[in-house]
C-alpha cells in the first residue's frame, strides 16, 4: 500500500491484525514502491501512484467512476497476489473487510481436550464403569501418556467433570477407582483434561470401559477437542462408544490431527459497491462502555456499516465525567469520534430532543412544557393559601384494610363475576395488613375478571393523577397486569380509558403512577384492574386519586411562566412580596408527585382580606405516559430553553466536528398546552416548525456544512404528526403536527420510523413519496424485528431519493437480542439488487452469523442460540422456483425441524418435516415451489446445544445435467426430455436455456424476448421490453459498435408486462441498446 496514506496504512494494519490473530499469518507491511511482484497484498488507488495504476493496469484492476467512494474491485490470482483496487480510501477499507471474509483462517492449536461425554437414558437401569484413560502424541512415538492421574487412583484431580459421573471402586479394572456413568435420569454426563498440543501432530486417545447389564445411554462418546491459546474451539472430533460397549472391559480409541496455522481463499474477482449512500445504526447509550462501543463499531465496520448516530445523555454536558472514567465526556466522545472516522463510520451525535427532554430539564427543571393551570380558586386560612377544591378525590377504601362484612371482598370495591383470580389479600402489604392480589394461572393467556372501584364524579377537561403501590411475580403471555382508570358521561356511557401496565420492574413493592386528561364529556371516572391476555400474580394498595391543578406541585416559576393571583371579580391583580410570598416547593426531574408543594403566604399588610377567595394561575409538570417517565418534553415558548440547548449543540459543534446532527424530535407527547405557548396563539405545526428553525438556524450558523437530521413522525401525515388529536390525551390542543413539514428548510434529513402494529405496512409504503414530493432526503428505520428491516428494505429498493437505512437498537424481543438487526439491515443497504439475504432468531455470537450459512465455505456456520426452537430463513429478495433443499449441518444438528416457505415472510408453508434426522449433510426433494421465503424451522435439536448450518442451499435440481432445471422441464414438456440447454423447441431462435432464463415459453414462438423503441420527446428515446415478474434486467448502449456497449441501466426491476426506459439522447446521434436478463 502507499505507507504514507494513513487511511491505506490504516486498513492494511487491520488486515495485517486479522491474519495474525485468526490465521496465524505474519505480513509485513511495504510500500508500493518495493512491493514483489506476487505473494502479496496490495492495497490500491491507482489514481494516486503512476506505478500503481500500470500494475492495476496490467491487470485488468482500474477502478471505474461507477464504484464510487466505497466501492472496490478485488481480485484474488492464482499466483498469489490479490489486489483491492478503488477511487477512495473508503472502497480500500470496505475491499480488505470483504477479503477478510474470505480469508477463513484457522487459529494456531494450544491445547487439546480428551473427552468421554454423554447423555444418560431416563429409563434404563444399568451403569458403565472407565478406567485407565490415556493420550499420546503419536508423532513421538506415542508411548507416554500425556495425561495426569490416568488410573483415576486420586479420584477426580487433574479432572474438570460434571453431572451423571462419579469416582467409584466397583467402576475400577484396576487399582482402587474408576469413574462410574450413571445412566437414567436424563442428564449430561463426563470428564476431560486439558494438555498442551501443537498443531500439525497427531494425537490418541483411549480409556477403557464395559457397561452393566440394562444400560442404554441416549449418546455416548470420546472426543478430542482443540483450542488455541484463547480457549477458543478450533475444531472438535469423535467416536460413538454407546452402542459398542459389552459387559466385558475393551478399549476404545480416537485420533485426530492437530489443526495448523492456515489461511485460504478462493481465486475470485468481486466488482462492488454499495446502492444506498447511509448504512447506519441508532445506538442509544454506551452500552459496555467506552471499550464495549469500540467493539461494537469493529464489528459494525465488518458489516460496511458507515454512519452510527450517538444517542446519550452525555453529549449534553461535554465537561462533565458521565462514565466514571476520570475524564470528561468530551473526550470520551472525541475518541470514540476518531475511532469511527478511522473506520469510514460518520460519527453522528444526537442531541435532543423536544419530546425527550431529560438532559435539558435536569440542568434547568422550569423549562418543561407544563399545564395551564387558569383561575383555580384558593382560599386564605391562617395565612396561607388552601385549595377551595380538595385535591384528593374521594376513593372510598384506598388502602385495602376494611371489609365490614366479611365477605372477602374490600369495601367500597367489587370482584366481576365469572373467574375467581382476584382476593383481599393479608400474606402481602405495601403499608398496614392488606391488599388485593389477582393470580392467573400459565402458560397460556388469560383474561381475568376485575377489581372497580365505586363511580366518583370527575370534572371535564381536567388532569387527575392516580397513584398506587404494586408487586408482581411469574408475569407471562403478550401483556403485564394494568390498572386502569375509566371516564363515562353524565349518562354513564363508556368515553375512554387510561392504563398503566405493572410489569417485571414491580418484583418489589414499587409506587407507580397514571396521570391522565378527561375528555371534554367526562362527568364520572372509577378505577378498575385485571390482567388481560396474560398470566401471573400482582398486587395492588395504598391508591390516591390527586386533582393536581389545586396542590401546587411541581410549579413552574420563569420570566415567561410564573404564579399570578388575581381578586375573584378580576378587578386587581396581587403582586408578589408585597400582597403575598412563594415559598417554593421541590421542583425536579422527573417531577414526582410526591414532590413538596409549593406554599403561598398572605402578607398582612398587604391587600389580601383574611379569609379571602383568591384566583391562582400558573403552570405545573405532570408526567403523562405511563410506562416512559422520560416522556416529558420542553417549551418551545421558552426563551431559558434555547439557551441551554444551543450551548450544547455549539459545545458538540466545535468539540466533535460532526458532518450530520440528529435533533432526535419524535413521539412529542404535550405541547403548546402551557401559557407560554397558549399566548403565542399558534398551531401545533406553527410551533414545531419554529422551534426545528430556531435549532436548525443555529447549527448553520456555526457550521453550514452540517446537514440535520430529525425523525420522521411528528412530521409525517402518516404517522403521529398526521393524528388531529395526537396532543389532547396529553393536554394539548387539537392540531396535526405534519403541518410543519412545509414551514421547515429542505435539508433536513428524515429518519423515518415505523415499527410493527396495525397498519403498518400502508404507512410505510406512503412515508417515501411524501417526503420526496415535499423535497426531504430521508433514510428508512427499523429495528430489530426482521419483518420490519425486510419491509422497509423491499420499500426503498428501487427509490433513488432514499439515502439508505439506519437499523434502531430499540427491542422488539428483548434487550438481549437489541443487536439482531443490524446485519440483515446492512446487508440490505449495501446491495438492495436480488441478492439472497440471511436472517435467523438468534445467533450464538457474532462469529457464526447468518450470512455465514450463505457463503459456499464449509469452514463457517451459523450457529443458534441452545434453545429447539430457532430458526434460519432465506431471503430471495424476489420469488424464485426450486425443487431442492440442501442441509449441511455443522455439529449440532435438527432431529426435528421443518423446511417452510412463505410469499410474504409472514404465512408459512410446511412442505417437509424431518422426525429423525441424524445430521451431516442432507438432500431434500421438496418437488417444485415457488417462493420468496425459505426458512429451516428447528422443532429439537439432536444435541440439546441448538443448531449450527454450515451451509443452507436451496436450488432447482438437474438430474439428467442438461443444463435446464428438472422442474422446468417437467412444467413445460411433462418429463425429463432429450432437449438440452442448446434445443430450441419452438423454433423462436432462443434456445431454450434463453427461455428459461428469460422467464417465457419454451414451446410459444410469440414469448420470447425482445426489444423496441421510439422517439416520444425531444432528446429522449423510449426503450421497451416485455418482462417477466421476479426478473431483475441490465440495459446497455453504444454509439459505436466497434467500440463495445456500456452500462446504462443495472438491475431494472420487471413491471410485467412491459417495461419502459427513457433515455436522454441529447447529442448522442445513433445508438445501439442492449438487455440482459440478470440470473
Amino acid at each position: 500500500m502507499d505507507m504514507s496514506d494513513s487511511n491505506d496504512l490504516f486498513a492494511a494494519v487491520q488486515l495485517q491484525n486479522h491474519l495474525a490473530t485468526n490465521c496465524g499469518m505474519l505480513l509485513k507491511l511495504v510500500d508500493t514502491t518495493a512491493m514483489p511482484g506476487d505473494h502479496c497484498i496490495l492495497l490500491a488507488n491507482p489514481h494516486r501512484d503512476a506505478a500503481v495504476e500500470t500494475i492495476c493496469s496490467q491487470m485488468d484492476m482500474l477502478p471505474d467512476s461507477r464504484l464510487g467512494k466505497e466501492g472496490y474491485l478485488l481480485e484474488v490470482f492464482t499466483n498469489n497476489l490479490i489486489i483491492i483496487s478503488a477511487n477512495f480510501p473508503q472502497g480500500v477499507f470496505y475491499g480488505m473487510q470483504t477479503l477478510r471474509q474470505l480469508l477463513r483462517g484457522q487459529k494456531g492449536v494450544a491445547y487439546v481436550r480428551p473427552v468421554v461425554y454423554g447423555h444418560s437414558g431416563s429409563t434404563s437401569n444399568g451403569n458403565a464403569m472407565f478406567d485407565n484413560f490415556s493420550l499420546v502424541d503419536e508423532s513421538v512415538g506415542g508411548s507416554s501418556n500425556m495425561l495426569l492421574n490416568p488410573g483415576f487412583e486420586d479420584g477426580f484431580a487433574s479432572y474438570s467433570y460434571g453431572g451423571c459421573v462419579g469416582i467409584s471402586g466397583a467402576a475400577a479394572e484396576s487399582g482402587t477407582n474408576g469413574v462410574m456413568f450413571y445412566d437414567g435420569g436424563d442428564i449430561d454426563g463426563g470428564f476431560w483434561q486439558d494438555c498442551p498440543a501443537v498443531g500439525g501432530k497427531k494425537y490418541r486417545t483411549s480409556i477403557r470401559a464395559r457397561k452393566q447389564p440394562g444400560f442404554d445411554p441416549a449418546y455416548l462418546v470420546l472426543v478430542l477437542e482443540f483450542y488455541d491459546a484463547s480457549y477458543v474451539q478450533v475444531r472438535k472430533t469423535q467416536t460413538d462408544i454407546g452402542n459398542s460397549l459389552t459387559t466385558d472391559w475393551q478399549t476404545f480409541t480416537h485420533w485426530d490431527i492437530a489443526p495448523a496455522c492456515t489461511a485460504t481463499v478462493r481465486a475470485v474477482r468481486i466488482r462492488d459497491w454499495p446502492d444506498k449512500q447511509i448504512r447506519g445504526v441508532h445506538l442509544l447509550g454506551m452500552p459496555g462502555g467506552l471499550n464495549g462501543v469500540k467493539a461494537k463499531l469493529d464489528a459494525w465496520a465488518a458489516l460496511k456499516i458507515n454512519a452510527v448516530i450517538f444517542s446519550d445523555d452525555a453529549l449534553w454536558d461535554l465537561d462533565a465525567d458521565s462514565f466514571g472514567l476520570g475524564r470528561s465526556n468530551r473526550s470520551v466522545f472525541q475518541e470514540l469520534f476518531a475511532f469511527c472516522r478511522q473506520r469510514h463510520i460518520e460519527p453522528i451525535p444526537e442531541i435532543g430532543s423536544f419530546g425527550v427532554a431529560g438532559p435539558l430539564l435536569k440542568k434547568d427543571p422550569h423549562c418543561a412544557e407544563g399545564v395551564w393551570v387558569k383561575e383555580e380558586p384558593f382560599v386564605f386560612t391562617n395565612n396561607l393559601a388552601e385549595p377551595v377544591i380538595r385535591p384528593i378525590l374521594p376513593l372510598e377504601n384506598p388502602d385495602f384494610e376494611n371489609d365490614s362484612n366479611g365477605d372477602g371482598v374490600p369495601d367500597g370495591w367489587s370482584f366481576s363475576p365469572g373467574r375467581d383470580d382476584w382476593s383481599w389479600d393479608d400474606t402481602e402489604a405495601h403499608s398496614g395488613t392488606h391488599s388485593v392480589k389477582v393470580s392467573v394461572p400459565g402458560p397460556n393467556d388469560i383474561r381475568s375478571n376485575i377489581i372497580s372501584s365505586q363511580v366518583m364524579n370527575a370534572e371535564a377537561d381536567v388532569a387527575y393523577s392516580l397513584s398506587f403501590w404494586a408487586k408482581t411475580e411469574g408475569l407471562g403471555g403478550t401483556y403485564d397486569p394494568a390498572i386502569r382508570v375509566v371516564e363515562l358521561d353524565s349518562e354513564g356511557n363508556w368515553i375512554r380509558q387510561h392504563s398503566a401496565p405493572v410489569g417485571s420492574g414491580y418484583s418489589t413493592w414499587q409506587r407507580g403512577e397514571l396521570n391522565f386528561f378527561t375528555a371534554t364529556n367526562c362527568a364520572q371516572i372509577y378505577v378498575y384492574a385485571n390482567i388481560w391476555d396474560g398470566y401471573g400474580t400482582a398486587w395492588f394498595d395504598d391508591l390516591c386519586l390527586r386533582r393536581p391543578r389545586s396542590a401546587l406541585i411541581n410549579v413552574i416559576r420563569t420570566d415567561a411562566s410564573d404564579i399570578t393571583i388575581t381578586a375573584t371579580n378580576g378587578n386587581i391583580t396581587y403582586e408578589e412580596n408585597v400582597d403575598y410570598y412563594v415559598n417554593d416547593g421541590l421542583m425536579r426531574y422527573p417531577y414526582d408527585a410526591t414532590n413538596a408543594p409549593t406554599r403561598i403566604e398572605r402578607i398582612p399588610e398587604g391587600r389580601i382580606a383574611p379569609g379571602e377567595t383568591v384566583l391562582v394561575s400558573y403552570d405545573y409538570v405532570l408526567r403523562f405516559h405511563p410506562t416512559a417517565p422520560w416522556s416529558v418534553p420542553y417549551c418551545p415558548s421558552e426563551p431559558r430553553v434555547y439557551v441551554i440547548y444551543t450551548n450544547a449543540l455549539t459545545d458538540a459543534i466545535e468539540s466533535l466536528s460532526p458532518n450530520y446532527i440528529s435533533l432526535g424530535h419524535n413521539e412529542i407527547r404535550g405541547m403548546n398546552r402551557d401559557s407560554r405557548c397558549v399566548k403565542r396563539n399558534m398551531t401545533n405545526g406553527e410551533l414545531l416548525a419554529d422551534d426545528i428553525n430556531r435549532l436548525s438556524s443555529h447549527i448553520h450558523s456555526q457550521d453550514p456544512g452540517i446537514a440535520v437530521m430529525v425523525w420522521d413522525d411528528m412530521f409525517n401525515p402518516w404517522h403521529n404528526g398526521g393524528d388531529e388529536n395526537y396532543q389532547v390525551p396529553f393536554g394539548g390542543p387539537p392540531g396535526r403536527t405534519c403541518e410543519a413539514t412545509p414551514l421547515i428548510p429542505k435539508d433536513i434529513v428524515m429518519i423515518a420510523w415505523w415499527y410493527d402494529a396495525n397498519d403498518w405496512l400502508h404507512k410505510m409504503e406512503h412515508t417515501p413519496e411524501y417526503f420526496r414530493s415535499n423535497g426531504f432526503n430521508y433514510v428508512g428505520a427499523p429495528w430489530d424485528s426482521e419483518r420490519n428491516i425486510r419491509t422497509w428494505a423491499d420499500i426503498l429498493r428501487d427509490r433513488p431519493d432514499a439515502l439508505g437505512i439506519v437499523d434502531t437498537t430499540w427491542w422488539e424481543h428483548g434487550i438481549d437480542r437489541r443487536w439482531d438487526g443490524i446485519e440483515p439491515a446492512a446487508d440490505y443497504a449495501w446491495c438492495h439488487k436480488a441478492y439472497p439475504v440471511a436472517s435467523a432468531s438468534a445467533c450464538a455470537d457474532l462469529d457464526h452469523q447468518p450470512s455465514q450459512a450463505l457463503d459456499g465455505d464449509m469452514d463457517t456456520s451459523w450457529c443458534s442460540d441452545s434453545s429447539d426452537t430457532n430458526w434460519i430463513c432465506i431471503d430471495f429478495i424476489s420469488a424464485q422456483t426450486f425443487d431442492t433443499v440442501r442441509l449441511a449441518w455443522g455439529e449440532d444438528f435438527g432431529r426435528r425441524y421443518q423446511i417452510e416457505t412463505s410469499a410474504d415472510g409472514t404465512n408459512w408453508v410446511t412442505v417437509i418435516t424431518r422426525m429423525d434426522s441424524t445430521g451431516g449433510v442432507e438432500l431434500l426433494n421438496l418437488g417444485e415451489q415457488t417462493a420468496r421465503y425459505v426458512r429451516m424451522l428447528g422443532l429439537e435439536s439432536g444435541t440439546g446445544h441448538g443448531y449450527s448450518l454450515r451451509e443452507f442451499e436451496v436450488y432447482a435440481a438437474d438430474a439428467d445435467e442438461d443444463g435446464l432445471p428438472d422442474y422446468w422441464e417437467r412444467r413445460y414438456f411433462a418429463d425429463l426430455t432429450n432437449m438440452t440447454a442448446s434445443s430450441d423447441v419452438d423454433g423462436d431462435g432462443f434456445p431454450d436455456w434463453n427461455e428459461y432464463v428469460a422467464g417465457t415459453d419454451p414451446t410459444n414462438a410469440l414469448s420470447r424476448l425482445e426489444m423496441s423503441g421510439r422517439s416520444e420527446a425531444e432528446e429522449t428515446f423510449v426503450v421497451r421490453w416485455p418482462s417477466v415478474s421476479g426478473k431483475y434486467y441490465s440495459l446497455y448502449r453504444c454509439t459505436n459498435l466497434m467500440n463495445g456497449f456500456s452500462l446504462l441501466e443495472p438491475n431494472v426491476r420487471a413491471a410485467p408486462p412491459v417495461n419502459y426506459y427513457t433515455d436522454a439522447v441529447s447529442g448522442v446521434g445513433a445508438a445501439y441498446y442492449r438487455i440482459k436478463v440478470e440470473q
